[in-house]
């Protein structure tokens, strides 16, 4: 019994004893039965054993939600999503995320805040498992308060991704192909069957249905004499979504799955036919931007970086003995300068090629991307064929300026191209000599009240890009005018790469000087270095002119 419900009722009693009167009386006889009455209420006045346990334990936790894959482009990622509940708007939730993705002992974390966070998981250690259909490990942990209350919750997950099994029927010249899907409990999806000589790329035969329900489904295909593969894919995607539900939630969300089989004796006889698993093969690639040192004539500066191209490397994602030619296929629009200063666009095609998978393009010119990946070889003698495309961005900044009617704000904001942009940004608004009026860091975006004037606006960022360490800069000439702003590109000072170091330092030196500063000299400076190059020329052309009509 509660300690407590304990105490007040041998107090009730204690205030009833005086009420007694002698033995026997009409008064004992009432004080009595009030008593035997009193006592049987605190008997039965307990709490449920199970509500006083429902009570003790905690009345939030929290849900946890893997999808995979997440495109963006041609890269793929894993989307978590943790959410604490019950918990309504109402709810004061205050507190950190920390959402961790494991295997095999290696982590990758991100932190959040809120009583809700999403976060998104492009690094190899936490994507390439799944493709290759292996389990990872996602816990979420939230500390912090609700509505007051100190609270440390986690929660657990195991992302598994399904697979299908495949099994193969002769009939003469046909076969039927049975799909399982399995690791999953329910489905949605469309279904595409397969047939394909061995080592060829080309389907023999295939079927796509509409979208169907179900785990299992199964289709009669033609197929050819002799070896031959078939390749099941279950595509979850709906139309025109980036990503797809229907794997059910049961440790995630998964939009697709395949399995592959080969028959390497052909359907010899009649029913199901001998068949041994193939994983579909796929390729992991990266890229590197590769620069050099950049000689600056035109501003005294310390010298930084110009793009020359990207270095890309793929390899089969198999520990098996690979040989084969690695071909990549680009194509992307190139300026040609003709003769009178005019220009013309073209498109420049290729295709380079490598054993060991690794080649220079030379792509410099900062934009995005698209190379195909084309893979033809043997893996332990077996020939293979794979092909796929991959995306990536040479890094550009951009920069706008915007003032909406007279008397508001100017807002500026700036941004930079990639799948992945992760770093330090700052922002600084000065004089035409240099001088800093104002100064962001943080969020690449400010408001700022401006006087119609002209002004330099300045960006610098340093960080990482798709993985890449890097730091850009870029300035631009920023006009106020009475119901406007706009901004306008300085000749040879926008996306100006620089290491990561001289990104730091460009930082460092604008907060200690407050001016422009890049290294130890300041914009004022390059300034008026520019304006004695250009007053030194106009002194040789007068002296020139000069000598001209003194010889006439």
């Amino acid at each position: 019994m509660n300690r407590h419900i304990i105490k007040v009722c041998l107090r009730i009693l204690d205030a009833v004893a005086p009420l007694r009167g002698s033995p026997g009386s009409e008064d004992d006889d009432v004080v009595k039965r009030v008593t035997v009455l009193l006592v049987a209420v605190c008997l039965l006045w307990q709490p449920d054993p199970v509500a006083a346990a429902d009570q003790d334990k905690d009345p939030y936790e929290i849900a946890v939600q893997g999808v995979y894959p997440v495109e963006k482009g041609d890269q793929a990622g894993v989307k978590v999503r943790a959410k604490l509940r019950p918990v309504t708007e109402k709810d004061r939730v205050k507190g950190e995320w920390t959402i961790t993705g494991e295997i095999d002992g290696k982590t990758v974390s991100r932190q959040g805040k809120g009583s809700a966070e999403e976060v998104f998981f492009t690094d190899p250690q936490v994507v390439d498992p799944l493709r290759k259909d292996q389990p990872i490990t996602v816990t979420a942990t939230f500390h912090g308060r609700i509505n007051g209350e100190k609270l440390r919750l986690s929660r657990t997950r195991t992302l598994t991704p399904p697979a299908v099994d495949v099994r193969l029927e002769c009939h003469e010249d046909q076969v039927k192909v049975y799909g399982q899907l399995t690791g999953t409990e329910k489905a949605s999806a469309r279904w595409l069957f397969e047939v394909r000589r061995k080592g060829e790329d080309q389907p023999f035969d295939r079927y796509q249905s509409d979208e169907m329900r179900g785990l299992s489904h199964h289709q009669t295909l033609n197929r050819p004499k002799g070896p031959f593969e078939v390749r099941v894919h279950v595509d979850g995607r709906g139309k025109g979504e980036q990503v797809g539900d229907l794997f059910g939630e049961k440790g995630g969300r998964f939009a697709s799955a395949t399995g592959e089989v080969s028959s390497e004796k052909g359907c010899s006889e009649q029913g199901d036919a001998p068949v041994s698993s193939t994983r579909a093969l796929r390729i992991e690639a990266d890229h590197q931007i590769l620069t050099s040192r950049k000689i600056e004539k035109k501003w005294i500066e310390i010298p930084g970086t110009e793009v020359d191209g990207v270095r890309m490397r793929a390899k089969l994602d198999t520990d098996g003995d690979v040989r084969g030619i690695w071909r990549y296929h680009y194509a992307y629009p190139k300026v040609l300068k003709l003769p009178g200063g005019k220009e013309k666009k073209v498109m420049k095609r290729g295709i380079l090629a490598a054993r060991n998978g690794v080649v220079d393009l030379h792509m410099k010119r900062k934009d995005q991307y698209r190379v195909i990946v084309d893979f033809q070889g043997t893996v332990n003698g077996k020939k293979v064929h794979v092909k796929q495309p991959y995306t990536f961005d040479i890094p550009r900044m951009m920069q706008a300026a915007d003032k909406k009617g007279e008397g508001a704000p100017t807002v500026i904001r700036a941004e930079m191209t990639g799948q992945t942009v992760n770093g330090h940004w700052m922002m600084a608004v000065a004089r035409r000599d240099g001088k800093i009026l104002y100064l962001h860091e943080g969020d690449p975006r400010f408001e700022v009240s401006l006087p119609k004037g002209e002004y330099i606006l300045k960006t610098v960022f340093y960080g990482e890009v798709d993985g890449q360490r890097l730091a850009m800069q870029e300035s631009k000439t920023l006009k106020v005018k009475k119901s406007e702003s706009d901004s306008y590109l300085i000749p040879g000072k926008n996306n100006e790469y620089r290491t990561y170091q001289q990104g730091v330092s460009a930082v460092q030196g604008m907060k200690k000087s407050a001016r422009l500063a890049e290294s130890k000299n300041t914009y004022s400076l390059k300034t008026e270095a520019y304006s004695g190059g250009t007053a030194a020329t106009l002194v040789i052309i007068g002296l020139i002119i000069y000598r001209r009509k003194k010889m006439s």
